[in-house]
């Protein structure tokens, strides 16, 4: 239960008062008039005369009026007494419908993240400014007259709160104390998590009024295109729903104007990404770092101050300054470093590179994202693995493990791997990653070490590929046996960062592949295989002729044999610029897999599998196609043409000095025409085809020329865009066959299937006595350098946002159950008020650990799990400490950077971003309402003013009338002489004998 709030029902009821303990006084001064009758009751005094029997008998006879003339007295004197109490402590109870009773409960989400370090003006930021703005919430809150309750949460912790109590002058003190003891953080959390945390605690209190309070700067980014831009406007749904006001303390700078479509906000340049070109290099070698900078504000700049340090010394062979991007710009550098290789007992070391952009801190409001970090795994070698099903025949010329190894150990410079040929067995140790950076499987049948596996293809069995007519031996459940440790093995590698390249062949059983390795999408391998696209083996007594007969068909159409899917990616680049000369590449064989368009249905997940390499259609330039094309698009096509709406589009005034002005066909014109010529070319130049249509689809012209006509401006009206559309799926319907090659992410790392063999037994890729010449051998190699390039690039760089969790899961076999983190000290070397670092202090400092002793963890099911959640920049690395005492001390380490993809924008949001889907709870609305303040903005609003009965004219009115009855009353009771009346003895003895007012 919170502080200061209590169920108690008694207490409860002095929530009525704004002054409750004078109404517990009040209460008591009540019974001051009875205590005050029984005294003068006390007072009486017996005489006794001659004339007592008369007075005795007079006496009862008014006795009865007399009882209740003073009860009536004595409970107005009483009444008298509880209204000066209900004066005195403010009653504002609604039970006499005078004023709305109950509490007030105000849930403030402080917005503690990045962005908040925004620098406003000198020594003062975004959340100072939010700070002031809670506690100016809360002060006006504590002097309305109903209890008030509120509760801080922190953005990046909203679970924790960091007050929760009634607000009065005590609280109040402890609020400003606890504010001024807060600082920002450099994580990112979405808005909607505090939300959320709100709703659900004001979801339990039945207070009739509830507040939840957004201090925060208000970024465009939250509330239109961020991760949690949608849920946080279905959350605040939500909660006005709940009928809770919604207000949103707007603490950027300058404040927004009423009705300023765009407001204002703090230029800023951001260091986006610093990424070296491998995440494990060999000594010795140049290895090239990518740098991002991007201009998030309006101002510019020629050139920007660019620092680099390696393990804390500075880098003075980078080039100090850089031209700087533009506005909105984002652009990337590229610097080289080369490092030593580890100590002679080191199998790696580990090297840390900081990038700091300065000469910037006058123009720029965020300086935390000046800063980013990098590490580098640098070993004396890199070992690629390579495990052929093959055995040894792979190594003999033609062969799958000699066509690999050929190409990656003769690629240039730190391309260059070490290959180490190896079998199934070599997948079961446990350090996987730590050994490899890639994984070549080669035609493998499975990943099950059998101590005598049968032979693949040998006597009584049909080839590989092909369902066998008689049942096999039962294979073991690979996650139950022994045996299933080399894909465990091989799975973990690639969920912590490794990359797994099959090449396929005539060993590989298709069953396996599917049940096991694929495993409905949840395995390794990204698609279901359907069998072979051609299986010469199995025509008895026609195989070599069924070769030669498609081997002469390909070799007679003249198109490409294949295409890169997406011509921007790292792998294709390379082998994109030369897939219109392939047209001597032959691949006889390999797998089919599913339809591409079931791999984002029936088993694929978004952007989980991506189609690297289609080979070419079969198709052929038929009658069909022309009439497709005429009836469907040519024939609109040429109406547009004659159409004045779009003759921008299809004729341009060509000028030229001194010779006049020449109309001329425009690109649309131009382009129709090349389509319509291809579409009545040769039957087998299907591809020029749809070389022209791409063509026409894209042309953006020359956008330099003054007079530039950009093409795609047409094909995005809405007039024409589902006929691009359309044009788009024709297009690769013709073109594009079956898939070759295919790549999803695992974890975070990479499989890549290419579905025919490495080496020249099923294609000529490779060379062979299928090869087509020296062009397709050159694009085989530049294609798998590039691969392996992209693979040992990518993965697990170590790279994290801050807060991110890092998980290091370790075998209990093979380590203690004792890590100990280091942090490095004073990361930045930078302060966010542009204050320089000490002299004496080094740019980046050393390391310091976390705790002083190594901590423990226990084993679960035979595995250590270490959680870790980076709170701040800098490089962060954890020792694991193996069980052999003949093992070195591991290292694994993280560098955590800022998320300036979220908090780096300082572009602010506008009001009707904000506001959008308020209600105006002025008309009665049954939903909460939405204010937006800024600072310096009037916040009466909080005070809840209630009217007490002090307030009211009601009560003095109430209070006089019954004073007057009350001293009417106490003078008819009282004794009193009329006029010049004497006082007799009698009458004395009368007046003594009647009970006297009090």
């Amino acid at each position: 239960m919170p502080p200061g709030r209590c169920d108690c029902e008694a207490l409860r009821r002095m929530e009525l008062f704004v002054n409750p303990w004078y109404m517990v006084a009040g209460g008591a001064m009540v019974s001051s008039p009875i205590i005050i009758h029984l005294i003068n009751r006390m007072r009486f005094k017996r005489i006794r005369w001659a004339a007592m029997e008369f007075l005795l008998k007079a006496q009862k006879k008014n006795r009865r009026r007399l009882i209740i003339e003073q009860l009536i007295l004595l409970m107005l004197r009483c009444l008298l007494v509880l209204l000066a109490a209900f004066l005195v402590s403010r009653f504002v109870g609604h039970a006499l419908g005078l004023t709305q009773g109950g509490n007030t409960t105000h849930v403030v989400i402080l917005d503690d993240t990045a962005s908040m370090q925004e620098r406003v003006k000198q020594g003062e930021d975004c959340f100072s400014i939010a700070k002031k703005q809670v506690l100016a919430v809360a002060r006006k809150a504590a002097d309305a007259n109903n209890p008030q309750f509120l509760k801080l949460i922190l953005l990046s912790d909203p679970q924790n709160r960091v007050f929760d109590e009634r607000l009065n002058d005590e609280s109040l003190k402890k609020l400003a104390s606890t504010l001024d003891q807060l600082q920002p953080t450099p994580a990112h959390v979405d808005l909607v998590e505090g939300v959320k945390v709100a709703e659900k605690l004001l979801a339990d209190i039945n207070d009739p009024r509830k507040w939840i309070h957004l201090a925060s700067d208000f970024r465009e980014r939250d509330w239109s295109e961020g991760s949690g831009a949608e849920a946080l406007r279905l959350a605040l749904d939500k909660v006005r729903n709940s009928k809770i006001n919604v207000t949103m303390l707007d603490s950027a700078s300058p404040a927004r104007q009423s009705n300023e479509p765009q407001p204002a906000f703090g230029d800023n340049f951001a260091i986006t990404d610093l990424r070296p070109e491998k995440r494990v290099v060999p000594a010795s070698t140049g290895v090239k770092f990518a740098l991002k900078i991007k201009n998030l504000g309006q101002v510019t700049r020629e050139k920007i101050k660019l620092d680099v340090f390696v393990d804390g010394s500075p880098e003075f062979r980078v080039i100090p300054y850089i031209e700087a991007p533009s506005r909105g710009e984002e652009k990337e550098y590229f610097f080289e470093l080369e490092f030593g290789p580890p100590g002679e007992k080191e199998r790696a070391k580990f090297h840390r590179v900081t990038a700091k952009i300065g000469d910037i801190e006058a123009e720029d409001a965020l300086l935390l994202d000046n800063v980013r970090h990098a590490i580098i795994e640098v070993r004396k070698e890199v070992p690629t693995l390579v495990i052929d099903g093959s055995g040894d025949d792979g190594k003999k010329p033609g062969g799958d493990t000699r066509s690999v190894t050929d190409v990656l150990t003769s690629a240039p410079g730190n391309e260059r791997a070490a290959v180490v040929s190896g079998t199934i067995k070599e997948l079961e140790r446990p350090d996987l990653i730590q050994e490899y950076a890639t994984i070549y499987l080669l035609n493998v049948r499975d990943l099950i070490t059998e101590d005598k596996a049968p032979p693949a293809g040998g006597a009584g069995q049909p080839p590989m590929g092909v369902q066998p007519t008689r049942p096999e031996t039962p294979r073991p459940d690979p996650k139950k046996s022994k045996k299933g440790r080399a894909l465990e093995n091989l799975q973990e590698f690639v969920r912590a960062g490794g990359n797994v390249v099959f090449f396929l062949g005539d060993r590989v059983d298709q069953q396996y592949y599917n049940d096991v390795l694929f495993r409905d999408c949840e395995g390794l391998f990204p698609v279901p295989l359907e069998g072979l696209k051609e299986n010469f083996e199995l025509r008895a007594g026609g195989a070599a002729k069924a070769r030669d007969e498609k081997f002469a068909r390909l070799k007679a159409n003249r198109q490409p044999k294949i295409y890169a899917m997406d011509r921007d990616h790292e792998i294709l680049q390379g082998l994109y610029l030369f897939q219109n000369q392939l047209h001597e590449l032959y691949i006889l064989e390999y797998f089919r897999t599913r339809d591409r368009e079931q791999w984002k249905g029936s088993f694929g997940k978004p952007d989980d599998i991506k189609e690297l390499i289609t080979l070419a259609s079969d198709r052929k330039l038929d009658d069909g196609v022309r009439s497709t094309m005429q009836r469907r698009y040519l024939d609109r096509l040429n109406r547009a043409v004659n159409d004045k709406k779009w003759e921008k589009f299809v004729t341009r005034v060509k000028k030229e000095a001194g010779k006049p002005d020449q109309q001329v066909d425009g690109p649309l014109k131009i382009h129709l025409k090349r389509v319509t010529e291809a579409v009545f070319g040769k039957e087998d130049e299907l591809h020029k085809l749809a070389q022209a249509i791409e063509a026409m689809l894209t042309d953006r012209g020359n956008p330099s020329a003054p007079d530039n006509v950009d093409l795609t401006e047409f094909w995005n009206s809405p007039e024409w865009i589902d006929m691009k559309n359309e044009l788009e799926t024709y297009r690769k319907d013709l073109l594009y066959g079956d898939t070759l090659s295919v790549m999803r992410k695992y974890g975070k790392g990479n499989v890549v299937a290419v579905l025919t063999t490495a080496g020249s037994k099923w294609n000529g890729w490779a060379g062979g006595p299928l090869s087509g010449g020296h062009i397709v051998n050159i694009s085989y190699t530049i294609f798998l350098v590039d691969l392996q390039k992209f693979l040992t690039r990518g993965g697990d760089t170590g790279g994290r946002n801050v807060g991110d969790e890092v998980q290091v899961e370790l075998d209990e076999k093979r380590y203690k159950g004792e890590y100990q983190f280091f942090v490095q000290k004073d990361e930045t070397a930078i302060k966010q008020d542009g204050a320089k670092p000490d002299d004496k202090q080094p740019a980046v400092p050393g390391f310091v650990p976390l705790s002083s002793e190594p901590q423990k963890i226990k084993a679960e099911d035979g595995k250590f799990l270490i959680k870790y959640r980076g709170k701040k920049p800098g490089i962060h690395f954890v020792k694991l400490f193996p069980l052999a005492a003949d093992q070195p001390v591991e290292e694994r380490w993280f560098a955590y950077n800022l998320d300036t993809i979220n908090e780096s924008n300082l572009r602010r949001a506008s009001q009707p971003q904000l506001l959008g889907r308020a209600v105006d709870d002025s008309k009665g609305s049954d939903k909460g309402a939405t204010f937006l303040f800024k600072p310096g903005d009037d916040l009466n609003i909080f005070r809840e003013r209630q009217q007490d009965l002090s307030e009211t004219p009601w009560i003095f009115l109430l209070l006089l009338f019954i004073l007057v009855i009350e001293q009417a009353l106490a003078v008819h009771l009282s004794f009193h002489v009329k006029g010049a009346e004497e006082v007799t003895a009698p009458t004395v003895a009368l007046a003594s004998a009647r009970p006297q007012a009090a």
